[in-house]
């Protein structure tokens, strides 16, 4: 608050966004009194108090003792502020100026008229209609357009006809309106609403009937006066408080007593809901049937310790400052504790009831919250931007339970809580078996869920959300959030930043925008990616991992796992256990360490990286595939497939079609399967292979380079007897073993090739050189 006084010369002055006290002096001066309930007092000479925005945003009038009221019905936080005025001759708005000795209205204008003259009339392209009063006694008919109607302090008779109308009036006035109008009235009024959804603002001593539609009464213009001091209802820095009982307003007259001098009345007929907002007294008020709203102090004027009750209806209650009660009761209302200041932690003890139906109840630190009957929704507001809170719901099992927050200092008190909102601070919940809703804010939040559906807001900061058992819905906001997901139901929503889930979910799919899986526990799990480039991780049991679309990494871990990058160039990491990696790129690329480990590939070409046992070819084409230096099992299907062992001891299956088998180094196991197949060896001394189903139509096949065989020579061959005597380069077979011998005529020595298995009839036509 600011008191600012002026000269006896011209002066400008201007307060605050507070209730300021300014007082002109002498001369014609200029008074600003700003946001706030102001003060202002011009003094002498002819003075203009400055207001902005349009006169038809104020509300204007006059006590019996020339005292002015400007009250705006849009200033700060949507509640109105009331201006007192004394010696002050023009309003000016952004549409004009006023002359403060008027009492009605045009062109958004208060226009002066004096004492009894009769009637004049004001040219206007703006509204249909526009009757003006005197100060006697007038009968004013508005007709059917959009009225603008202003009566003086006559006892006046006002018909606003069709239409939506704008009614002012400062005297005895009977008021009748027919479709949804707004109108204002001060002094002993009688106002009869009409059959639209009508909004009135009532002055004491007033008759009020809404008539049909759903109707709202404002009571902010309820003065009562002593010892010259005016005592409202309006919210003003006034210390005293109010009692309020606006049950009856179907019955009848409604009392309001200002801190216990005496009782004002207003009669009410056929309204359905109150909007009030009272000042920084203690205030009692008990809505009536209807939805009402009711404040328990301005922005401007907090303070007091209010007792709300929002009676029947869907009420809003808000107690502001102070240590408020509020009782929702019946319907399903919505309470707020309040606090001084947004943005900072309330030190207040509030208890807010919610009574019968569905309610919201909002504390913050130090409040009580008891949501009733019905299905109750608690927000804890826990603004402090330096302070980092844990809270743990899971021993909320009788009402009453004190919730002693992470800072060590700071309790609420809750009966039941399904939602909780954080500040800024890096904090942690542990939500109850019910359905929980905690908003993280600013900050890095832990927020757990437990039971029930929940439903997490981490908002920004790299947040921690877990809902627990239930179908629950996480929503990271900012960040680089961790989602826990125990059902494929959860719903994970997140577009931001890096994110990952941690998933035991039997089978689980990465959703759009998240871009890492990882599987946790020991069981044996499923889990897949989305169309971006994702990170999936196996656990310890045998996971089914694929990647779907994008470049994606697949970590399998330990247990026996299926890896499958899908489309696009992949790494696959199968780690401990014996995997499958499915390879259908050829820019994957696998990386092992342990186990017995398979690639199946729909390449045509393909070889073993080193740690990787086996390959099969799961497509039915001429594929050509290669071992590495380990004991591999190389498998083809049913076309013509060429397969090499390369080192190691090697099992090469060809399958159907006419495969060509190559062992390699080592003691190979050739099965060539349906087909007339090729067994091929490079060179004597490569290990003896044995070929398990050789037939009619097969060749075996030998490398003249490597058997020193010179392009001019054919092949000899030489079955059963004995070796002994043996000359030149030629092939033994002994037939009664099925093994398969190469003779070298220079050192005259025999090197077993090949066991046959079946002991089948060789014939010089079964072999070829290449």
């Amino acid at each position: 608050m600011a008191i600012v006084n002026g000269t006896n010369k011209a002066n400008t002055l201007t307060g605050t966004d507070a209730a300021d006290e300014i007082n002109g002096e002498g001369g014609n001066d200029v008074l600003i009194g700003g946001e706030g309930s102001d003060a202002l007092d011009g003094g002498g000479g002819n003075d203009t108090a400055v207001y902005e925005g349009p006169r038809s945003r104020y509300i204007v009038y006059a006590d019996p003792w020339d005292t002015y009221y400007v009250v705006d019905t849009l200033s700060v936080a949507g509640k109105s502020s009331t201006d007192s005025l004394w010696s002050i001759e023009y309003l000016q708005f952004s549409d004009g100026q006023v002359s403060t000795t008027a009492t009605a209205t045009a062109l958004g204008q208060l226009i002066h008229v004096d004492g009894d003259r009769a009637e004049e009339e004001f040219a206007t392209p703006t509204y249909t209609d526009l009757p003006i009063a005197t100060d006697g006694n007038d009968s004013l008919e508005g007709g059917t357009g959009y009225d603008v109607i202003a009566f003086g302090r006559g006892e006046d008779f006002v018909d606003g006809g069709a239409g939506n109308d704008i009614i002012e009036g400062y005297g005895a006035e009977v008021v009748k309106v027919a479709d949804s109008d707004t109108y204002t009235v001060v002094g002993s009024d009688n106002l009869k609403g009409g059959a639209g959804d009508d909004e009135i603002f009532a002055g004491y001593g007033a008759y009020v009937d809404g008539g049909a539609g759903y109707d709202l009464v404002h009571l902010e213009l309820i003065v009562q006066w002593e010892h010259w001091v005016a005592h409202s209802i309006l919210a003003t820095a006034n210390t005293l408080g109010l009692n309020v009982d606006l049950r009856q307003a179907d019955a009848g007259t409604v009392a309001l007593a200002i801190g216990g001098l005496g009782n004002i009345t207003v009669t009410l007929k056929d309204i359905e809901r109150f909007e009030i907002t009272f000042g920084s007294g203690a205030d009692t008020v008990t809505g009536g049937e209807g939805d009402d709203e009711l404040h328990g102090d301005s922005y401007n004027f907090p303070g007091g310790d209010d007792l709300l009750h929002g009676a029947g209806g869907h009420d809003v209650l808000n107690g502001q400052d102070g240590s408020d009660r509020l009782y929702g009761d019946a319907g399903n209302d919505t309470l707020d504790g309040g606090t001084a200041s947004p943005g900072y932690d309330d030190d207040e003890t509030d208890f807010l009831f919610g009574g019968d139906g569905d309610d919201s109840l909002i504390g913050r630190r130090g409040d009580n919250l008891d949501g009733g009957s019905g299905y109750d929704t608690a927000t804890l507001l826990l603004w402090a931007s330096d302070f980092s809170y844990a809270i743990d719901l899971s021993a909320l099992s009788a009402p009453d339970t004190p919730l002693v927050l992470g800072d060590g200092t700071s309790v609420v008190r809750v009966e039941r809580i399904t939602q909780i909102s954080f500040g800024s601070g890096s904090d942690k919940s542990l939500g109850t078996s019910q359905a929980d809703e905690f908003w993280g804010d600013a900050g890095d939040d832990a927020l757990y869920g437990r039971g029930g559906s929940d439903l997490l807001f981490g908002e920004t900061g790299n947040d921690i959300l877990n809902g627990g058992a239930g179908v629950d819905k996480m929503y990271g906001g900012a960040g680089n959030d961790i989602y826990y997901v125990d059902e494929i139901n959860d719903v994970v929503d997140d577009d931001e930043g890096t994110d990952t889930v941690r998933s035991t979910a039997t089978d689980y799919t990465l959703p759009d925008g998240v871009d890492n899986l990882a599987l946790i526990g020991a069981e044996n799990i499923n889990g897949s990616g989305n169309y971006g480039s994702n990170i999936l991780t196996g656990n310890a049991g045998n996971n089914y991992l694929f990647g779907l679309a994008g470049k994606d990494t697949l970590i399998g871990g330990n247990g026996d796992d299926l890896l499958d990058g899908g489309t696009s160039t992949d790494v696959m990491r199968g780690g401990r256990g014996s995997d499958i990696y499915i390879v259908d790129n050829a820019g994957d690329v696998i990386e092992e360490v342990s186990g017995t480990d398979t690639v199946q590939t729909k390449l045509t070409i393909y070889t073993l990286t080193d740690g990787i046992e086996n390959l099969v070819f799961t497509v039915g084409r001429d594929n050509v595939g290669f071992g590495n230096a380990a004991a591999n099992t190389v498998t083809g299907n049913s076309k013509a497939d060429d397969l090499s062992g390369l080192d190691g001891n090697d099992i090469l299956s060809g399958g159907a079609g006419n495969d060509t088998l190559r062992g390699g180094a080592g003691a190979d196991l050739l099965k060539g399967g349906a087909g007339a197949d090729r067994f091929v060896f490079d060179m004597p001394g490569d290990g003896a292979d044995q070929i398990d189903d050789f037939s009619f139509g097969d060749l075996i096949v030998l490398d003249r380079t490597g058997f020193g065989i010179a392009p001019e020579s054919t092949l000899a061959l030489t079955v059963g007897g004995s070796s002994r005597g043996l000359q030149g380069d030629r092939l033994y077979y002994h037939d009664t073993t099925g093994r398969l011998f190469w003779h070298d005529g220079e050192t005259d020595t025999l090197e077993l090739i090949a066991k046959i298995a079946g002991k089948p009839v060789l014939r010089i036509e079964d072999f070829a050189l290449v």
